[in-house]
């Protein structure tokens, strides 16, 4: 019977920065947003703890990139400062249409 607890900071603008969690081998789970001037969100890390457990800790560090109008280019993640690994990789037509979208290695779209 343990109690999971969890506290949010936002900024003024009503944006999470930040979540602070009591996991369930008693250890403190902490993710981190920085966001752009415009709103975008632009890095999230994850810091998981774990008593007990090896390895005691994984962080997650996840980048968004944008284009200019806007549009979400690309996603890339590291885990424990290895390498950064492309998730998603997306294509816009003239008119801001997502004309493909590569998921890791994947294809999806014409």
């Amino acid at each position: 019977n343990t109690f999971l607890s969890t506290v949010h900071f936002y900024d003024s603008k009503s944006r999470l920065l930040q979540s602070v969690s009591k996991n369930q081998t008693g250890a403190i789970d902490r993710i981190t947003h920085q966001y752009s001037f415009d709103g975008k969100q632009l890095i999230s890390k994850i810091n998981h703890q774990a008593t007990g457990y090896t390895p005691s800790s994984v962080v997650v560090v996840t980048r968004n990139a944008f284009s200019g109008p806007g549009y979400l280019d690309s996603v890339v993640q590291s885990v424990n400062g290895s390498a950064n690994k492309l998730i998603a990789k997306n294509s816009y037509d003239a008119i801001g249409r997502l004309t493909k979208k590569e998921l890791g290695r994947k294809t999806v779209g014409s």
